[in-house]
Formats: structure tokens, sequence, C-alpha cells
């Protein structure tokens, strides 16, 4: 596990943190989801350096997908190990997270081990009334991650994700997280594709996506 010193001072609300890669073994994220369409997806990623976000790409990331199929919006957990790309789906049923469409929910994405990841999806900001999770293998070459991401695929959406914070070397969110990004301040951060995932732009200090295409995305190292 690797150690990481935190400075207070070093962490900035509206962008910067305390870290410069995440724990190999070891962390935990909340943020905040909103969807409120019904086609597309919109992907949060934590990526090695270098990586290019792909939906077929060979790099290594793990993280999560809101996604809409046209009749079910739901979330998966997804992991990249080098182009081999793992996914599970919830909630399960029918119409998985269809009646809070509009509706912002809290989920937390979880690296439990070298070779466990897992994220959950609640209603309440306390992440205590949980619709669903998945937990799944991820190979521990998947290492090494200093790059936050959205990136969308697919086409038509409306989505976005704010408030992102994280806790680096254990699976514990409690105390000051280690990293923040309130999405309040677009510097830093690269756009790709058509630019249709912007930081700031579709929602009030979110990163987020409106009629995206597959493979726009922001991209930015965590300091």
């Amino acid at each position: 596990m690797s150690l990481n010193v935190v400075n207070a001072f070093t962490k900035f609300a509206s962008g910067g943190g305390g870290i410069t890669e995440l724990d190999d073994t070891e962390w935990v994220c909340n943020f905040e989801q909103w969807h409120n369409s019904n086609a597309n997806n919109l992907c949060l990623e934590f990526l090695s350096d270098g990586a290019t976000p792909s939906y077929s790409g060979s790099y290594y990331g793990l993280g999560m997908f809101l996604q809409d199929n046209g009749s079910k919006y739901y979330n998966i957990t997804t992991a990249n190990n080098n182009g081999t790309r793992t996914e599970s789906a919830y909630p399960s049923g029918s119409t998985g997270l269809n009646s809070y469409k509009n509706v912002v929910l809290f989920t937390t994405a979880t690296r439990l081990s070298a070779t466990s990841f897992k994220t959950e999806v609640f209603t309440d900001s306390n992440r205590t009334s949980s619709l669903g999770s998945a937990t799944m293998s991820v190979n521990s070459a998947i290492q090494g991650l200093n790059q936050i991401c959205a990136w969308a695929n697919g086409t038509g959406g409306n989505y976005y994700i704010k408030n992102v914070e994280i806790w680096n070397g254990t699976t514990s969110a409690s105390g000051d997280p280690d990293y923040s990004n309130d999405f309040s301040d677009s510097s830093g951060w690269t756009i790709g594709g058509t630019g249709t995932v912007n930081v700031d732009s579709a929602h009030s200090d979110a990163i987020g996506a409106t009629s995206t295409k597959g493979g726009d995305y922001a991209i930015r190292t965590f300091s």
C-alpha cells in the first residue's frame, strides 16, 4: 500500500487535491449523480497516466457508468485492464433507477483491495438507504491511477456528476477527504472529442454532458 502524506492546505474544493495518485489497494470516493433523459451514458473513471478515455481503449482504469439503454436507467461498476473491460450492472429489475430520473442520487466507489472494486448508489446523502451495488474482481495490474475523467459513450443524454470526494489509503469515508472537486473551476481540465462533456457547463458546479457523442470527455490529473 502506498503512503500519501496529506497537507490540508494543499486541498482545493474547486479541483486540487492532497494526492497525486490513488492507492493501489484501498480508497473510497463519494459523489453525486443525476440523469434526466432516455439514452446514452456518462462514466466517471479513474485512469493511469496518459490514458485515453475510450470504451475499448487499452488503458488501466476503475469507475462507474450512469447508463440508460432507452428503457432502463441503471449503474455499472466497470474496470479496464489494459483493454480488457469488465462490467457489472445494478440494481436488478426491469425498471432500475427509472423512478429516480431528475433526482440527485449519492454514489460511493470503493477499491476494497488490489483485486476487488465496488460501487453503490443511495437515495440519501448519509448513504444509508441503498438502491443497489455491484462488487467485482479486478486485476491487480490496475494501479497508478492518477487521473480523474468523465466521458460519454453513445448519443443523446443529459447527465451530470458533482461533489467528488476521495479518501485515499482507506475504505472509510470519515474525516476530511484527501481530494475534493466541486467542479466550479474548469482550469486544469482537458476537453476532448466534440467537447460536449464539460466542466461547470451543462449544470452549475458539475461535470456533465448534454447531447453527447461517443468519445467526448473531460480529464485532468489529481494535482
